[in-house]
């Protein structure tokens, strides 16, 4: 939402300011905004974050890393809810990226081509579509935690794949992505993807056992990784061979088949979804210090 509000509009500021500026210049300056603000956040963190809090308890476990990595991938494979919380996370990240890129697209697009418009125009429309989208997620992503709570990961998350397989495909059949109605319903797309990804993130850090956490974290993100670059390659190919609204299609397919997978699991593993998966090897709890010496 910062960056849709904020960040994006930088370049249009420095042109204001100083109409002489070039284009690569003012481009340069958002960039420069962006890494500063990385770099002031790291800060904040390092300054504000106690000691106990810099010294985390980890695990400390045997074996070697291919060991490790099985371990890890045994678990993510036999385990339905692990499965589906790294299976919901590449539909996730998949969600974010189209509006982040397909959507700012096609409404940069349609504000130039169809309505006439400037470049300068065409960027803040597709700003304003994603800005949107972003902000219901941000409003959403509490009542999601509070939702997922109340009746499960595994619940929420059927619920969560349902809506958003119908608000994408709505928004895959809309004609004018900045008109009312597809700003509307790019608004319960945006309600509907932080439902995906807070009821994932709820599933993968409630069931993983302690002693496996590091690795399905990375199991975890690497099914969102592969999401982005699914949804770049499917999603792209799809925006130029059969239109804008494609890519909402697909993702659309993707959050009914995480749904329908949820519900699968609901009806196969009943309430025991939310308690952590077992782990046959004992671990030991040592603090950083403690491993150190």
């Amino acid at each position: 939402v910062g960056a849709a509000l904020g960040l994006l509009r930088v370049s249009s500021w420095v042109k204001a300011v100083d109409p002489t500026a070039t284009d690569e210049f003012a481009v340069a300056c958002l960039y420069y905004a962006g890494a500063s603000i990385s770099l002031l956040s790291a800060a904040f963190g390092w300054l504000t974050l106690s000691t106990a809090a810099r010294q985390p308890q980890v695990v400390k476990s045997t074996g070697n890393v291919i060991h490790k990595v099985q371990r890890g991938l045994k678990i993510v494979f036999g385990d339905l809810v692990i499965l589906l919380a790294v299976v919901g996370s590449f539909a996730a990240r998949g969600d974010a990226s189209t509006i982040t890129v397909f959507l700012s697209l096609w409404a940069s697009e349609y504000t130039r081509n169809e309505l006439g418009k400037d470049a300068a125009a065409g960027a803040k429309a597709g700003g304003m579509a994603a800005g949107i989208c972003q902000l219901f997620a941000l409003f959403a992503a509490l009542p999601a935690g509070w939702v997922a709570d109340r009746i499960g990961g595994v619940k929420a998350l059927a619920v969560a794949g349902a809506m958003a397989a119908i608000s994408y495909g709505a928004l895959s059949t809309v004609s004018n992505p900045v008109s009312p109605s597809g700003l509307g319903v790019g608004a319960l797309v945006g309600v509907s993807e932080m439902g995906v990804v807070i009821s994932c993130q709820s599933l993968i850090t409630k069931r993983a056992p302690p002693s496996k956490r590091g690795a399905l974290a990375g199991a975890f993100s690497i099914g969102a990784a592969f999401g982005i670059l699914f949804i770049g390659l499917a999603g792209g190919a799809s925006y130029d061979s059969l239109g804008p609204g494609a890519p909402f299609a697909v993702v659309a397919c993707m959050n009914g088949a995480v749904g329908l997978f949820a519900t699968l699991v609901w009806y196969l593993k009943g309430q025991d979804t939310d308690s952590a998966s077992e782990d046959p090897e004992g671990v030991v709890m040592v603090t950083a210090d403690e491993l150190r010496d």
